[in-house]
């Protein structure tokens, strides 16, 4: 019988429909973003350029003013004579800074060796700021070529802010100095002309750098910052000589300039400049493109947002149209995945009559069918087949093998009828599997020639990475089985006990054969039937030692091979040889008394504490550090609790 293919449907008639309809929106509002953004941002932009360089010449005109009136007080306050008396010139002091509060200071005739005069300080404006007025006197030491430029008659602006601390300008100018009646002045004598300083307040002139989304600041002839809106900036030392557009705004030697340009972030501005007469500074206007064409982008958002509303219109439309194809599809299709994905327990609900419905209905019943079905099977081979990690060709292995067997299982089960029998065998594999399966093993299979035996990998179908690593987790698998069977046993002895004639209930032994090696794994079978395992010597040798327990009173033996292997994280006693069929030699073996490793120790017992139906106490008497360290202390608590232990002899 040919295996149908189902084929994947690459175009549904939806995706059609919703391509077609996002293609005429797309169309639709690319062609309105291109008529918004050609059409009008044109305009936008001429008039954000004559907009950002009117701002400039405005504020360039009342900066330029207001330097003027700064100077030209300043120089008319030192070119004065001095009051009579001795309140004359705190008088006048007074007057002056009471019609100038942004001037902090004017210091006549800074070039000269001690002062030129007696100083003009604004002490208020001092105070108020927590400054110390003296610093004004020092400001002009450390500024001789300052002075000398300004002593030839150039008026030089400064920024005085990370001298002070505080937003604060030098203004150095020169002026006639002060002329007693009847005496020629410096200028009219061909005397050096006197030098002054002015400080005045940043805040004064940054209080009209403010103009919306327009940036305006204030730099001088070195490219240093004299003024800007974010007053922090002004207490350091700030040069913009780097920026290009303030070098080209430098270099270029018309005093009105306007440009588009690129800034080092690749942030595109309207940049506009005015050079100022009273003082080498320029004052430079930008504003960010982004900031003139929010208007167009808003316009596009707003356009998109339209179609995006339409196109959601016409695919909920599609939806409706084809929700009743489409929703059990797809329903199906997620249902279909968890299976893939190893789980079982879908929700689809029918609520159709035709063909779609029927196909539900038959997916559901598949899907109770593979539920029945992997219990069967190996969960985790399941798994690994589904992912196609399972080689259906052989392959060499260094595997631990472990066969574990109930002791006497004719004299326990003489006297149960089937259905005990069953419930008896099912309660004793859902203690000892978890023992394996949570230590990383692998159940490879159930035998039952013999009683009930349990054989179980570890390094086969999935590995820790080592060898002795997977060693160890059998080891630990072992050391689980005797605590869970002792809880076991102590359980099933208290049920007893609460029954009428009880208390005889015989106790559950078992017998574990482990050995380590190679082996031969992989998918053996016919096209019928196959099935993941193992084989090899290594196998046929786990198997035999696990009868010896009886003859030893022991209830795990391991073989040489996996003593030296993992020997050494273990408690061990070796027993007498064992002759086996086939080998020239006795074959060692060795008693498991308890782990040596502290580490392994805690393991086992974090993992038993995971697992239900199982008493720490109980199970700490029987694994870990306060477990048997010989195996005379092991069969001395056997005997002093069988019917606890679950060993009696």
């Amino acid at each position: 019988m040919r295996k149908r293919v189902q084929k994947k449907i690459r175009f549904p008639i939806g995706l059609k429909l919703v391509l077609v309809i996002s293609a005429l929106l797309i169309f639709t509002l690319g062609a309105i973003t291109v008529m918004v953004s050609v059409l009008v941002g044109s305009d936008v932009r001429i008039t954000a350029e004559d907009n950002n360089f009117t701002r400039n010449k405005r504020i360039a005109a009342g900066t330029e003013a207001f330097l003027q009136a700064a100077l030209a007080g300043s120089k008319v306050q030192l070119g004065m004579p001095a009051p009579a008396g001795d309140g004359g010139p705190r008088f006048r002091a007074d007057f002056f800074f009471r019609e100038n509060p942004g001037i902090a200071a004017v210091l006549p005739d800074a070039g000269a060796p001690g002062g030129g005069g007696q100083s003009l300080v604004n002490r208020d404006f001092f105070a108020a700021r927590g400054i110390d007025a003296g610093l004004a006197e020092n400001f002009p030491r450390s500024r001789g070529e300052e002075l000398k430029r300004a002593a030839a008659g150039e008026v030089i602006l400064l920024n005085a802010g990370p001298f002070f601390g505080i937003p604060l300008l030098a203004l150095i100018f020169s002026y006639n100095g002060e002329a007693r009646p009847g005496e020629p002045s410096a200028e009219e004598a061909g005397e050096t002309r006197k030098t002054g300083v002015c400080f005045f307040s940043a805040e004064s002139l940054a209080a009209n750098f403010y103009s919306g989304a327009n940036e305006s600041f204030l730099i001088n002839g070195a490219g240093d910052l004299l003024v800007h809106p974010d007053q922090k900036l002004l207490v350091t030392e700030q040069n913009f000589l780097n920026q290009a557009f303030v070098k080209s705004v430098l270099e270029n030697g018309s005093r009105s300039y306007q440009t588009v340009y690129t800034d080092e972030k690749g942030r595109e501005y309207f940049g506009a400049c005015q050079r100022l007469s009273t003082a080498d500074a320029a004052l430079i206007t930008r504003i960010p493109l982004s900031v003139v064409m929010a208007d167009i982008t808003a316009a596009v958002r707003r356009n998109i947002l339209i179609s995006l509303a339409v196109l959601v219109l016409a695919i909920c439309a599609i939806i409706l149209f084809s929700g009743t194809i489409a929703n059990p599809l797809k329903a199906l299709t997620r249902a279909s995945e968890m299976i893939e994905e190893g789980n079982y327990d879908i929700s689809l609900t029918n609520r159709s009559r035709d063909e779609i419905g029927v196909l539900t209905r038959s997916f559901i019943g598949m899907s109770h069918g593979l539920e029945n079905f992997e219990k069967f099977t190996n969960k985790t081979l399941v798994r690994l087949a589904r992912q196609g990690k399972l080689r259906r060709t052989g392959e060499s292995k260094t595997v631990a093998v472990c066969f574990t067997m109930i002791r006497d299982f004719d004299e326990l089960s003489e006297n149960m009828n089937a259905q005990d029998l069953v419930a008896f065998v099912n309660s004793f594999l859902s203690r000892i599997v978890p023992c394996i399966s949570c230590s990383g093993g692998l159940v490879d299979k159930f035998l039952t020639q013999d009683g009930v035996v349990v054989m179980a990998l570890w390094g086969a179908a999935t590995s820790h990475g080592d060898p002795r690593l997977d060693a160890l987790a059998c080891m630990r698998s072992a050391l689980m089985m005797r605590a869970v069977l002792r809880n076991w046993n102590a359980e099933r002895l208290r049920f007893s006990l609460s029954r009428p004639g009880g208390g005889n209930e015989r106790p559950v032994r078992i017998g574990c054969g482990i050995n380590a090696g190679e082996v031969v794994s992989g998918q053996m079978g016919s096209d019928e039937r196959m099935e993941y395992t193992v084989i090899g010597d290594t196998v046929n040798l786990a198997a035999r030692i696990e009868g010896p327990n009886d003859l030893f009173d022991t209830d795990i033996l391991i073989t040489e091979n996996l003593w030296r292997l993992a020997g050494d994280a273990l408690i061990t006693e070796e027993m007498p040889g064992i002759e086996v069929k086939g080998k020239e030699k006795p074959l060692r073996v060795f008693a498991v008394v308890n782990m040596r490793n502290r580490q392994e120790s805690e393991t086992i017992l974090r993992d038993l504490d995971r697992l239900p139906k199982t008493d720490p106490g109980t199970s700490r008497m029987c694994a870990g550090p306060a477990g048997p360290r010989t195996l005379a202390e092991l069969r001395a608590g056997w005997r002093m609790d069988p019917e606890n232990a679950g060993y009696g002899r």
